[in-house]
């Protein structure tokens, strides 16, 4: 309580472990156990929000933002947030490549945007996207169950049940799009349903 998060600075919980960071725009950060990242820079917006971009080692942040914007930096990509509520988790398999490492980002409620080897697009509310270390990217529709996590480890977030829940409710999975490492990606679909 009370430690001042800057530019350069670093965060780090261990195992059985978690955080809450709260920034001065409003936003909240919540960290997972074994969650490690650098903030590599902190900006404020024209509308008095902050631009944050972070280097994340492994583990899982949940990002409540009331504006602004969070970028992700990990070795397979750069999960963005723009005033939304998003979940970034980065598996961290083997220390030394980043091969069969797995990055999954869940856009909760607004606008997101994955950028990686295979793939630069903007997704939206319960999508979810899967980038592999092979280079495979998945994106997949989420259900209610996603939203209820979100809230469980965000209890202050619960403006996201009013727009998310009806929505979530009447979901059904559709097809998902993968996009394989090759000279030319081929796209295959496949129905994946995701709780």
């Amino acid at each position: 309580v009370g430690y001042r998060l800057g530019e350069g600075g670093e965060a780090k919980t261990g195992d059985d472990s978690k955080a809450r960071l709260d920034f001065s725009d409003g936003a909240v950060l919540r960290l997972g156990s074994n969650t490690s990242f650098a903030v590599q820079s902190l900006a404020p917006s024209d509308g008095g929000s902050l631009l944050t971009r972070l280097k994340m080692v492994a583990g899982k942040i949940w990002a409540g933002l009331t504006g602004g914007a969070l970028d992700v930096e990990t070795p397979l990509g750069v999960a963005s947030v723009r005033g939304s509520f998003a979940v970034i988790t980065y598996e961290l398999r083997d220390p030394v490549s980043s091969s069969d490492d797995v990055l999954i980002v869940d856009c909760i409620e607004g606008h997101c945007h994955i950028q990686g080897l295979n793939t630069d697009q903007d997704f939206g509310s319960l999508e979810r996207v899967i980038i592999t270390g092979a280079g495979q990217v998945t994106f997949v529709k989420l259900t209610g169950s996603a939203v209820d996590e979100f809230l469980s480890n965000n209890p202050e977030s619960t403006r996201v049940v009013l727009t998310l829940t009806a929505a979530a409710v009447t979901a059904t999975p559709t097809t998902t799009e993968t996009l394989t490492p090759s000279l030319t990606p081929p796209i295959t679909k496949t129905p994946t349903p995701v709780p």
